[in-house]
């Protein structure tokens, strides 16, 4: 009898501090889920935007609606092949040609503007042209390439690739900027035994990061999910598999002067060559990026490693060059740098931003259309 009673006792004792402990953990995990519900809760609502891409990584669903519902307040809509298009046109069946091909991030995207306010739609509307927006927020030079590749079947005119400085870091790295701690994976440059750099391809996703983009990232209200999340997250982490710790070993390379060189040199010696096959003309625009104080003035100028990469091709006649960094600056100077900021607190083109790329763009790409072989139109400062 005494052992039975030993035995329930320790039976119970077991339970309740089971008990105990599961009460603890639930508390603790529901009070760090909800902080940093609190604290990351995003404003993007509708539709997941992207998938996954064997040859890029990722890359934008079809039909899809998206809209950012805080400042800057936008909404995104997408055609049967994922390009940005206007509300009138999602889902819509994608052209069999086009005239101008563009892509690039989220400053071709149009991150922080409506799909009318982009410099793809001012510059169709200024020229006539058909502008096929293809740009995705996170890419880099890498991803931007294998978009011309996927697009090429749209036989267009022209090129045009928007290059921002955080591209050439973003093409050596083999996860895009996110905002989960899981890697969303991308092809990007590395380099062989040799020191020879190739295209490695994307590292296969984790089904885990697209379900927390969807259950986490889109507006939500606070539930269960989120603890779940909470959970998952310090698995990742102490797994060391988290975006940051997979891609350590890659940034050293990421921030050597000569391997970055190298990598740029690669990449667009092998764009300039892509549309060489294609027939079609390449225009590479530099848009600076604002940050995200509007009183810190001025603007950075293009990346060291990039102008070196595209120096020869410059001379060549092999691609053309718009460089906006003086259009920016001679604006800020008059103006202030906050009207070109998205919705004014965001370091992205605002709809005047996206009008001075625009202006800066549609001279060159008439005098492609008309004379063939022109100038670049370099505006530096």
């Amino acid at each position: 009898m005494k052992n039975n009673r030993a035995a329930l006792f320790k039976a119970l004792t077991f339970i309740v501090l089971a008990c105990f402990f599961l009460m603890v953990f639930s508390l603790y995990y529901t009070v760090k889920a909800y902080d940093f519900y609190r604290r990351n809760r995003q404003d993007y609502h509708g539709d997941s935007f992207i998938r996954e891409d064997a040859l890029i990584g990722f890359s934008q669903k079809g039909g899809i609606f998206m809209e950012h519902i805080t400042a800057p307040a936008y909404r995104v809509y997408t055609d049967s092949r994922g390009a940005r298009v206007s509300e009138s046109r999602k889902g819509s069946a994608a052209p069999g040609h086009v005239d101008i091909l563009a892509t690039g991030c989220s400053f071709t995207w149009g991150h922080g503007v409506d799909d009318c306010d982009t410099f793809c739609r001012q510059i169709e509307k200024k020229t006539g042209l058909s502008v096929y927006n293809v740009g995705l927020a996170s890419y880099g030079t890498t991803a931007a390439l294998l978009s011309i590749d996927r697009f090429s079947d749209l036989k267009p005119g022209i090129v045009l690739y928007t290059f921002i400085n955080d591209q050439v870091q973003r093409s050596m790295l083999p996860g895009a900027p996110c905002l989960s701690p899981y890697c969303r994976p991308v092809a990007f440059v590395d380099f062989d035994s040799d020191g020879n750099p190739f295209i490695a391809k994307p590292l296969s996703a984790s089904d885990d990061y697209f379900r927390y983009m969807e259950e986490v990232m889109l507006d939500h209200s606070f539930g269960l999910k989120d603890i779940y999340w909470a959970v998952k997250r310090d698995m990742l982490f102490l797994a060391k598999k988290d975006r940051a710790t997979l891609e350590k070993k890659y940034m050293e390379k990421a921030g050597d002067e000569t391997c970055r060189r190298r990598a740029m040199e690669f990449l667009m010696d092998r764009m300039v060559a892509r549309c060489r096959d294609m027939h079609a003309r390449l225009v590479v625009c530099y848009v600076p990026y604002m940050g995200d104080d509007p009183s810190v003035p001025g603007v950075d100028g293009p990346d060291k490693a990039f102008l070196s990469a595209i120096k020869k091709h410059r001379e060549a006649r092999s691609l053309y060059f718009a460089d906006t960094t003086g259009d920016f600056e001679k604006y800020i100077r008059e103006k202030g740098k906050k009207p070109l900021m998205a919705g004014g607190v965001d370091g992205h083109p605002s709809p005047e931003g996206h009008r001075i790329i625009a202006e800066a763009l549609i001279p060159l790409i008439r005098n492609i259309r008309e004379k063939g072989a022109i100038q670049d139109s370099h505006r530096g400062p």
